[in-house]
Parts: structure tokens; C-alpha cells; sequence
């Protein structure tokens, strides 16, 4: 009896230092189409919980999420899409500052060359996608 209640404990104050730990995050929504020549920083595209005034820029602490916007994926559609930065400045290998990016159906993440030669790997701490 007496690991059973140990184990509980354990679990419970597993779930609540998890919690504390978590409480200043917020998940950070677009829906907006990131085009050719911007990236996860384009001006006013995240919004808290996707409602709200939306904010420039990715810091960590936050998840994100780009979530469907009404257009079904395809060619030439203006679908959910997000990009790496773009910049000739940008450096060659990009982490994504975000704790994490979801995708979720009907969205894109769309990788870009910083030059003829390049095209920036992009990494994040926890990439993530929502099937359908």
C-alpha cells in the first residue's frame, strides 16, 4: 500500500510542478498566408489563443500554431502557410525561437532559399503536425 500511495504522490506532484511551470506560456495562432519574401516574424500575424490584436515576432516560452483558415490546401490557394526567414542575411542554419510549431490540416510550412545556393535548414524544438 504504502508504494501505491508513494507512486500517487509522486504523480501528483509531478503534474503540479508541470503546471506551475507552464503557466506563463501562451499559444500563439495564425491563419494568415506568409508570403515569398517574409517568415515566422512578419508583422502582426500571431494571436493569442487566435483571438485578440495580433503581435509581431516568435520568442520562446510560447507554442504556436498555424491552424486552418477556411481554404482547403492546394496550388495557387491562399491556404494557412508559414515560411523560414528570408533575408540574404539570414543565417544558414534557423531554430525556430517558438517552444513548438503545429501545423494543422489544410496548412503548410514552406522552406525558402536564402540564395542560389541555399536553402536554411530549419529546426524547432518540437515540430508537430495535426493529421486529419
Amino acid at each position: 500500500m504504502r508504494t501505491i500511495t508513494t507512486l500517487i504522490n509522486s504523480t501528483l506532484l509531478s503534474a503540479c510542478l508541470w503546471t506551475a511551470s507552464s503557466a506563463g506560456a501562451a499559444t500563439m495562432v495564425t491563419t494568415n498566408v506568409v508570403g515569398g519574401n517574409t517568415g515566422w516574424n512578419t508583422t502582426g500575424i500571431w494571436k493569442t489563443n487566435g483571438v485578440g490584436t495580433a503581435v509581431t515576432g516568435v520568442v520562446p516560452g510560447n507554442t504556436y500554431e498555424c491552424a486552418f483558415n477556411g481554404v482547403a490546401f492546394g496550388n495557387s490557394t491562399a491556404n494557412t502557410r508559414m515560411r523560414n526567414l528570408y533575408a540574404t542575411t539570414s543565417p544558414l542554419f534557423q531554430t525556430f525561437p517558438g517552444d513548438s510549431l503545429t501545423l494543422h490540416t489544410n496548412t503548410e510550412f514552406r522552406f525558402k532559399r536564402i540564395d542560389a545556393n541555399n536553402i536554411p535548414p530549419s529546426i524547432s524544438p518540437a515540430w508537430a503536425a495535426i493529421p486529419a
